[in-house]
């Protein structure tokens, strides 16, 4: 998902975002981990001109629990903004 989020920031004209675990050590994703994806989207959103994401449980914070349920809706927040709609996204 960073490897995407990233190609948007580069489309729309952002520096690759400075994300603070870079290495995912152990292979556990943290609250910090979604966190960041989401905020890097929400401002690749932004950038494009379009309104940012809600998301569940926001905002997490260190020790909350990662659900699958994160994951999902932040890989379909990221294929909304690779692929739009015909009818586009809503702008800001």
């Amino acid at each position: 998902m960073r490897t995407r989020i990233d190609a948007q920031w580069g489309r729309f004209g952002l520096a690759v975002f400075g994300w603070t675990d870079a290495s995912l050590a152990g292979g556990t994703v943290k609250a910090i981990h979604v966190s960041e994806l989401r905020t890097a989207l929400g401002e690749a959103y932004t950038s494009a001109g379009f309104t940012p994401p809600t998301f569940s449980d926001e905002p997490l914070v260190a020790g909350t629990t990662v659900k699958v349920l994160h994951v999902h809706e932040l890989r379909d927040a990221i294929e909304l903004l690779e692929f739009p709609p015909s009818g586009g996204l809503v702008a800001l």
